[in-house]
């Protein structure tokens, strides 16, 4: 009701704004969900750069997407299934398809070593969607292996309160040890502790925190979101899972962590793919040829 109330009225300062600016460009990241700002760039006539990045908006922000898709620029869609997701029937030539880049902000050093405490991680603020009472699941299978040990970075916002209330209810009635919550450093740090990534997400666009991990050179074990599993099979730098299944993640963990030079392998193939597909140098070349 708010969004509905202050929507003309924030719709206005934005017209007003993009009035003063001199740049014929305008660039809307937030999706779907930033009607206002695609209303006020057309009312502007400024040429619409207009990023979709989510697949699970509702239907009537899809509508509304394909409502105002006509009159954009260009549509930047950061995965294939971001692409499928939302209804593109006369669009096809303004519509490009540009995985998320990261920064490449320190680099982790190749483990040549045999790894006797293997530590694995995951980011994920605590939401449903990312699925966190499947990742305890995954760690209750290690309970009993010293060998292992897991940490969680991720935030608790007000309205997930509930939801992080039933994650620990979860570790307190398994009484899960092997696990450690972050919510107060920085992914340089993160990454520096972890020797593999896990993602149990039960949908994703482009996930901004696996092609992080793939830019420190460290494996994935993902559940099968955004394009990785299409991406995967030109570098094999993770093990998409197709089920939730907590058998098969624990499996490949252990195998991950016993299999030294498969390990190593994975490690190298990551540094490739984000050469390939994450690296923000060849974003930035790729979005400027769009501009006239």
């Amino acid at each position: 009701m708010l969004y509905i109330n202050t929507f003309f009225e924030e719709l206005l300062l934005l017209i007003n704004f993009l009035k003063k600016n001199k740049s014929k460009y305008l660039y809307i990241p937030g999706g779907s969900s930033s009607v206002k700002s695609v209303i006020a760039g057309i009312i502007t006539r400024k040429k619409i750069f207009w990023h979709i990045h989510d697949v699970h908006s509702n239907i009537m922000l899809r509508l509304s997407y394909f409502i105002f898709s006509f009159f954009v620029y260009k549509i930047i869609f950061a995965s294939k299934k971001s692409y499928e997701f939302y209804p593109n029937f006369f669009n096809k030539k303004k519509i490009r398809i540009f995985q998320s880049a990261v920064f490449k902000d320190g680099q982790n050093k190749l483990k040549k070593k045999k790894l006797y405490q293997f530590n694995v991680g995951m980011i994920a603020n605590f939401n449903p969607i990312k699925n966190i009472e499947f990742f305890l699941r995954i760690i209750k299978k290690f309970k009993y292996d010293n060998n292992f040990y897991f940490y969680l970075y991720g935030q608790v916002w007000h309205t997930q309160k509930s939801y992080f209330n039933l994650c620990n209810k979860i570790i307190l009635n398994n009484k899960i040890k092997n696990l450690k919550i972050l919510s107060k450093i920085n992914n340089n740090f993160f990454f520096k502790k972890i020797d593999l990534y896990i993602c149990t997400s039960k949908s994703e666009s482009s996930p901004l925190s696996i092609w992080e991990a793939v830019s420190k050179n460290i494996p994935v074990i993902s559940t099968n979101v955004g394009d990785i599993e299409q991406l995967n099979k030109k570098k094999k730098f993770a093990y998409v899972i197709n089920s939730e299944n907590e058998n098969l993640f624990y499996k490949k963990i252990k195998k991950l962590c016993l299999d030294h030079k498969t390990y190593i392998k994975m490690c190298e193939n990551s540094a490739l793919a984000y050469k390939k597909f994450f690296d923000i140098e060849t974003y930035a070349k790729r979005f400027i040829k769009l501009l006239d």
